[in-house]
Protein backbone atom coordinates (compact mmCIF):
# COMPACT_ATOMS: atom_id res chain seq x y z
CA UNK A 1 0.00 0.00 0.00
CA UNK A 2 1.17 3.46 -0.74
CA UNK A 3 1.78 6.24 1.71
CA UNK A 4 -1.41 7.69 0.43
CA UNK A 5 -3.37 4.56 0.87
CA UNK A 6 -2.24 3.63 4.61
CA UNK A 7 -2.74 7.63 5.72
CA UNK A 8 -6.31 6.76 3.92
CA UNK A 9 -6.79 3.38 5.24
CA UNK A 10 -6.13 5.01 8.78
CA UNK A 11 -8.29 8.05 8.56
CA UNK A 12 -11.36 6.10 7.46
CA UNK A 13 -10.04 2.80 10.17
CA UNK A 14 -10.83 5.54 12.89
CA UNK A 15 -14.53 5.94 11.62
CA UNK A 16 -14.46 2.41 12.62
CA UNK A 17 -14.06 3.20 16.45
CA UNK A 18 -16.64 5.78 16.32
CA UNK A 19 -19.12 5.10 19.17
CA UNK A 20 -21.69 2.22 16.94
CA UNK A 21 -24.56 4.72 18.82
CA UNK A 22 -23.35 8.21 17.37
CA UNK A 23 -25.12 9.86 14.59
CA UNK A 24 -23.41 9.13 10.88
CA UNK A 25 -25.53 10.54 8.29
CA UNK A 26 -28.92 11.44 7.74
CA UNK A 27 -30.40 9.24 4.97
CA UNK A 28 -34.20 8.80 3.49
CA UNK A 29 -35.62 10.91 6.89
CA UNK A 30 -33.72 9.44 9.82
CA UNK A 31 -30.22 9.38 10.96
CA UNK A 32 -27.84 6.13 10.23
CA UNK A 33 -25.92 5.22 13.50
CA UNK A 34 -22.30 4.49 13.07
CA UNK A 35 -22.61 1.06 14.24
CA UNK A 36 -24.52 -0.29 11.51
CA UNK A 37 -21.97 1.04 9.13
CA UNK A 38 -19.26 -0.29 11.27
CA UNK A 39 -20.75 -3.77 11.32
CA UNK A 40 -21.20 -3.73 7.37
CA UNK A 41 -17.41 -2.82 6.68
CA UNK A 42 -16.47 -5.09 9.26
CA UNK A 43 -18.85 -8.19 7.77
CA UNK A 44 -16.78 -6.93 4.36
CA UNK A 45 -13.66 -7.16 5.69
CA UNK A 46 -14.25 -10.77 7.24
CA UNK A 47 -15.45 -12.24 4.44
CA UNK A 48 -12.33 -11.07 1.91
CA UNK A 49 -9.81 -12.40 4.89
CA UNK A 50 -11.60 -15.35 5.12
CA UNK A 51 -11.95 -16.43 1.68
CA UNK A 52 -8.55 -15.59 1.25
CA UNK A 53 -9.05 -13.25 -1.05
CA UNK A 54 -5.01 -12.13 -2.60
CA UNK A 55 -4.21 -8.56 -0.99
CA UNK A 56 -3.07 -7.40 -4.26
CA UNK A 57 -6.33 -8.48 -5.79
CA UNK A 58 -8.38 -6.20 -7.75
CA UNK A 59 -11.77 -5.13 -5.96
CA UNK A 60 -15.18 -4.13 -7.85
CA UNK A 61 -17.65 -2.67 -6.62
CA UNK A 62 -20.97 -1.48 -7.64
CA UNK A 63 -23.39 -0.48 -5.24
CA UNK A 64 -26.32 2.47 -5.80
CA UNK A 65 -25.20 5.05 -3.36
CA UNK A 66 -26.97 4.51 -0.42
CA UNK A 67 -25.74 3.29 3.33
CA UNK A 68 -23.90 -0.16 2.11
CA UNK A 69 -22.29 1.84 -0.32
CA UNK A 70 -20.49 3.84 1.96
CA UNK A 71 -20.02 1.00 4.44
CA UNK A 72 -18.97 -1.20 1.74
CA UNK A 73 -16.40 1.50 0.50
CA UNK A 74 -15.07 2.13 4.05
CA UNK A 75 -14.36 -1.73 4.46
CA UNK A 76 -12.14 -1.92 1.40
CA UNK A 77 -10.25 1.14 2.71
CA UNK A 78 -9.98 0.36 5.47
CA UNK A 79 -8.77 -3.45 4.46
CA UNK A 80 -6.01 -1.48 2.27
CA UNK A 81 -8.08 -2.37 -1.31
CA UNK A 82 -8.35 1.01 -2.66
CA UNK A 83 -5.53 2.20 -4.20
Amino acid sequence: MTAVGTKLAEAVGSILHKPADERAFWFEGRWLPWGSLQSTARAIIDVLDKGGVNERAPIAIIIRTRPGFFAALMGLITAGKVR
